[in-house]
């Protein structure tokens, strides 16, 4: 068993069931037909946002690994690339994003899970591996063109949230 674990947490997506229970198979159907109705998109088509996947994934963790320290390394959302100033700075779907996630990262340590650190991706606008710069995550909105960097609300939100903590 590990006695850390560093967890990348950015897509929760339901990968397969496996139940020989009638009953149990259509409450699962049930709940995966109302998720796929009800969930929501970030910019990516692949980045669901899902904050008690978040709850479900650390609480997996700490049950069946017999509760190892972990670190959220990675996790958040993405905002279209051709974004533009001011209006990229007010990120309120990322800050709603961050807020439910964290809830449900502190329902899990609230429940027991050993959880030391948390990382949101990322701090800058940057060039992501596979969507180039069509893809902002930074709560930092960075102008490729100069390399001027702005603050989004979401940057202000953690750093109120930080400043709290401290005092």
């Amino acid at each position: 068993m590990p006695e850390w674990l560093i967890l990348n947490l950015l897509v929760i997506k339901l990968i397969g069931m496996s139940t020989s229970n009638m009953t149990e198979m259509v409450c699962l159907l049930v709940l995966c037909i109302s998720w796929i109705l009800f969930y929501r998109f970030a910019n990516s088509y692949w980045l669901y946002i899902v904050p008690w996947g978040l709850y479900k994934a650390v609480t997996y963790v700490k049950e069946t690994y017999r509760n190892p320290v972990i670190i959220l390394a990675e996790n958040g959302m993405d905002q279209p690339g051709n974004a533009t100033l001011p209006e990229v700075l007010q990120d309120t779907t990322r800050v709603n994003y961050f807020k439910s996630y964290i809830t449900n990262l502190k329902r899990a340590m609230d429940d027991g899970a050993t959880v030391i650190g948390y990382f949101a991706w990322s701090l800058l606008d940057n060039f992501e591996w596979r969507l180039g710069y069509t893809a902002r995550f930074g709560i930092v909105y960075v102008d490729f063109k100069n390399s001027k960097r702005f603050p989004k609300n979401s940057a202000y939100w953690f750093k109120k949230i930080l400043q709290r903590k401290s005092n």
